[in-house]
């Protein structure tokens, strides 16, 4: 195994979450892998302490086709629902 037991995809994903963080200042590598060992007692914090998420052009871009992905799912739906009907 690689790391002591973590797999690929857990060493990719703490290694992203280091560089996101890193990149607002947030936290450290050791932060991270700190809070990985308490996860079963970790609580969300309340929402009025929680900051706003910033609107970087990467997420507007996700926004938006995750918006545009449900309009297509919606409407396939709904010609579905017509062409069941009609029959």
């Amino acid at each position: 195994m690689l790391l002591g037991g973590l797999g690929v995809g857990a060493v990719v994903a703490v290694f992203l979450v280091v560089q996101v963080r890193r990149s607002r200042g947030l936290v450290t590598v050791d932060d991270v892998l700190a809070g990985t060992s308490r996860r079963h007692t970790w609580r969300m914090p309340a929402l009025s302490r929680l900051e706003r998420p910033v609107m970087s052009r990467q997420r507007k871009v996700g926004l938006v086709t995750l918006r545009g992905y449900l309009l297509v799912a919606f409407v396939l739906v709904i010609v579905k629902i017509v062409e069941v009907a009609v029959r």
